[in-house]
C-alpha cells in the first residue's frame, strides 16, 4: 500500500478482501483418543487392518487438532462398531459432541445424530419445518440443548455452534468421511498420533463458535445480499467473480 501512494490511494485502485479460514481456541489439556479407545483395537501407524493383537484391528482413530474421526474397517461391522464406539466417545473428558449418520435400508443417508455428553441427541435431515440464518431449511428432533439451539418464529439459532447442522451434514455425507466424528469441547484438542498437541496456545476444527468464527474485511467489493445474517467462507467467491464480472457456476 505504501508503495502505491499510501492506504487511501491503494483502495481508490484496488479491492481488498482479508479473511481467516478459522479462528483459534484456546487450549489448555489434551485428549489421547488412541488411548481411551484401546479396548476397540485401533489400527496403530505400524499395523495393518489385518494384524492387531488378536488377529486383526477394527477401527482406525484420527485425530485431527479440534476434531477427529473414527472409521470401522469392516463394512460387516459398521453399525455394530458405530454402537460401541458412540458410548465411550460420549464419557471421554474433552469430548463435546458425537456425531454420526443414520441410513435407511438402501445405504441412503436417512438423518444426521449429534450427541452431546449432558444433554442428550439431536436429530436432523436437510428439508424442513426450520430454517436456519444461512436459509437452509431443516427438520428437527430431540435436544436443541445439544448445540445450544433454540428456535424463533420458525428459525433456528446456534450461535455458539454456527451453521451447525448445515457443517455438520456436509461432514457426515462425505464419502470419506469416518463413521463418528468428535468435536472437541472448548480447551480440549485431541493429540496427533505424534502424541503432540498444542497446549499453551491455539487450535482450531471444532464445530463451537470459539474456533469456527473468522475475520472477514471487505473494501472495494459488492455485498450481494447486504442483510445476510449468517455468513460463510464459501460466500467469498462468489463475491470474488461478481467483482470481476464472471459467471458463477450453476448461475
Amino acid at each position: 500500500m505504501n508503495a502505491a501512494g499510501g492506504v487511501d490511494e491503494f483502495l481508490r485502485e484496488h479491492a481488498v478482501i482479508v479473511m481467516a479460514d478459522h479462528s483459534q481456541a484456546a487450549v489448555t489439556a489434551s485428549i489421547a483418543l488412541q488411548d481411551e479407545l484401546a479396548e476397540l483395537d485401533v489400527l496403530a501407524p505400524s499395523r495393518s487392518p489385518d494384524a492387531g493383537e488378536d488377529g486383526e484391528a477394527r477401527i482406525a482413530v484420527c485425530p485431527s487438532q479440534r476434531a477427529a474421526m473414527i472409521y470401522a474397517l469392516h463394512e460387516s461391522e459398521r453399525d455394530a462398531m458405530r454402537a460401541s464406539v458412540v458410548a465411550p466417545a460420549l464419557a471421554i473428558d474433552g469430548v463435546d459432541l458425537v456425531l454420526w449418520l443414520e441410513r435407511d435400508a438402501h445405504d441412503a443417508p436417512r438423518e444426521g445424530v449429534i450427541a452431546s455428553p449432558r444433554h442428550g441427541e439431536l436429530r436432523f435431515a436437510p428439508d424442513g419445518p426450520v430454517v436456519d440464518p444461512r436459509g437452509a431449511s431443516w427438520s428437527v428432533d430431540g435436544e436443541l440443548a445439544a448445540i445450544d439451539g433454540s428456535i424463533r418464529d420458525g428459525r433456528l439459532l446456534s450461535p455458539e455452534y454456527p451453521d451447525a447442522l448445515a457443517r455438520a451434514w456436509a461432514a457426515l455425507t462425505c464419502p470419506t468421511s469416518g463413521d463418528v466424528l468428535l468435536s472437541a469441547a472448548p480447551g480440549y484438542e485431541f493429540i496427533d498420533w505424534g502424541r503432540q498437541a498444542h497446549v499453551g496456545g491455539g487450535s482450531h476444527g471444532s464445530l463451537h463458535a470459539s474456533d469456527s468464527l473468522g475475520a472477514l474485511v471487505l473494501s472495494g467489493v459488492q455485498l450481494p445480499d447486504p442483510g445476510l445474517a449468517q455468513w460463510s467462507i464459501a460466500d467469498v467467491a462468489p463475491l470474488v467473480l461478481r467483482h470481476f464480472g464472471v459467471a458463477q457456476p450453476g448461475r
